[in-house]
């Protein structure tokens, strides 16, 4: 087969999905309000990252997939108590140290400026 014969297939990234994400974007926010930190989006996406990249992905490629895959993981005490404490430890690791461009460590410092003034 030549390079003008290849099956038209669609792009890979429009057909798999983890379904490990879609559960833990729905557990973050709940963590974060929980543990009374900033949730401004830099702080939000920190602690997304954190979580994905310390969680095994669970890929599918069709909607019936996705749906027996959160059914299963959400029914898998295991499974769910591995997300949660994943959760908890990103969300305390970037609660403790933020980062400079985080909504709070920015209102931090222009309220400290403002006392100086």
């Amino acid at each position: 087969m030549t390079e003008t014969e290849r099956p038209p297939f669609p792009p890979v990234r429009s057909v798999v999905h983890n379904t490990v994400e879609d559960i833990i974007e729905r557990r973050v926010q709940k963590y974060m309000k929980e543990l009374r930190m900033c949730i401004c989006g830099v702080c939000y996406a920190d602690v997304l990252a954190i979580t994905l990249n310390r969680s095994k992905p669970h890929y599918v490629s069709s909607e019936m997939g996705e749906n027996f895959a959160i059914a299963d993981m959400l029914t898998s005490d295991e499974q769910t108590i591995s997300l949660d404490a994943d959760i908890i430890s990103a969300c305390m690791l970037v609660r403790d140290k933020p980062r400079k461009n985080c909504a709070e460590v920015i209102a931090e410092e222009i309220s400290k400026q403002e006392g100086v003034l």
